[in-house]
């Protein structure tokens, strides 16, 4: 049951009663789709608490309410934590992302870098998605550089999506995007 990454046409050898089966092709069934929303808490977002909460609950309308539900909340704090597992309620799941306290000290890569086990172990497309104001701190990348973040997102076979409610975005959160097959959205 446990999911295998990077696999791609030639990594398999496909035969039929010993002859090899010429341009086989790797049909991707469709998994379900599961998310770690990774929220700033930022006092630039605090701004934007109303356009979060309209935002989670679309995100929330997306993912499938078999496998008892495939979202999960990150808070990026200064201590980032855990705000809402994956089971939870769209209600729940809002009031987990627009929960206090909104500071002036956020850490973007450790909470990147703890929404990723959390979706590792679960068969589905995984997406890690940041919703935030579209900059990110001197120091964002403080403990773990952005190279050694879009590397473990890449490897983990998470893509990452960087949703911004201001009109900027910070090149590292393109590069995180474009690194991992996700994309950026105002």
């Amino acid at each position: 049951g446990d999911s295998l990454v990077g696999l791609t046409r030639d990594n398999f050898r496909v035969s039929e009663r010993y002859a090899d089966v010429n341009e086989p092709d790797l049909v991707d069934v469709s998994a379900p789709l599961a998310l770690a929303l990774v929220v700033e808490k930022s006092l630039a977002m605090k701004d934007y608490a109303g356009d979060l909460s309209s935002a989670v609950e679309r995100l929330f309308a997306l993912v499938p309410a078999q496998g008892l539900g495939q979202l999960a909340v990150l808070s990026a704090g200064e201590k980032p934590a855990l705000e809402g597992a994956f089971g939870g309620t769209r209600l729940g799941t809002v009031r987990a992302a627009t929960l206090q306290p909104w500071g002036p000290r956020w850490r973007f890569d450790r909470a990147v870098r703890q929404a990723v086990p959390l979706l590792a172990s679960r068969y589905a497309r995984r997406a890690v998605v940041f919703l935030g104001s579209g900059r990110l701190e001197p120091g964002a990348f403080g403990e773990f550089s952005l190279f050694q973040v879009a590397r473990y997102l890449a490897n983990n076979g998470v893509a990452f999506y960087a949703v911004h409610f201001s009109p900027d975005l910070a090149e590292e959160l393109s590069f995180l995007a474009a690194e991992t097959g996700g994309a950026s959205c105002y």
